[in-house]
């Protein structure tokens, strides 16, 4: 069924969307907490390459997890709960698409100049983590 945009969606339909995006953030986030998990038990797989990864599932569990914050009043102006909700997805969807970047840059630094990424891991990890944080929290609050 193609639903159009003057076409109204019935309640069940709405249901329906609802405990989908719910059964499927759960498995997001039991995926994305695993990885995490896993990289903090296991000592050998701890590089500086993977941290990046582990960062990105950690921000992709967060933004999966906002969709369990209730929004039940949704007539009240302002809702604080749909800000909160807002605030924390866009910080979360903006600090995953830069932990993909990072990801992008140590994979490539890795295979053309591993021995200065390895000489400056504590460098680039604050600069990571500030970038990953300086960003997303300026564009979530504009």
């Amino acid at each position: 069924m193609v639903l159009h945009p003057e076409d109204d969606m019935t309640e069940s339909q709405i249901n329906v969307i609802f405990w989908i995006s719910y059964i499927l953030s759960g498995i997001s986030v039991i995926g994305c907490t695993l990885v995490v998990i896993l990289y903090l038990r296991f000592k050998k797989i701890r590089t500086f390459i993977l941290e990046p990864v582990v960062f990105l599932c950690f921000w992709e569990a967060v933004n999966h997890l906002v969709i369990y914050i209730p929004n039940t009043n949704l007539n009240e102006k302002p809702n604080l709960n749909c800000t909160i909700q807002g605030f924390i997805g866009s910080f979360s969807d903006v600090s995953s698409l830069i932990w993909t970047g990072i990801i992008s840059y140590t994979s490539i630094m890795s295979l053309v100049e591993l021995k200065h990424l390895k000489s400056n891991q504590k460098l680039y990890r604050v600069v990571f983590i500030l970038i990953s944080m300086i960003i997303p929290g300026v564009l979530s609050l504009v």
